[in-house]
């Protein structure tokens, strides 16, 4: 999942929003029912984890794909 064009650039929300769109059509294409995977741009990144929550829950809430998010 590519959220920023330059490894050493950071994400914003909106960028993150836009990637994870493209990975909910992707698990509806496929017909993909779990996904896990890290708080995603909460680590070096410096997003904010209540915030990138709040974008995946608002994303993936017509779906019926379980996520599971670990923490590092």
């Amino acid at each position: 999942m590519i959220t920023k064009e330059n490894y050493w650039n950071k994400p914003t929300y909106l960028s993150l929003r836009q990637s994870l769109n493209i990975m909910k059509d992707m698990l509806v294409k496929f017909e993909i029912k779990k996904l896990a995977m890290p708080r995603i741009g909460c680590g070096l990144d410096k997003l904010q984890w209540s915030m990138v929550r709040e974008i995946i829950i608002d994303i993936f809430k017509d779906t019926d794909c379980k996520i599971v998010v670990c923490k590092l």
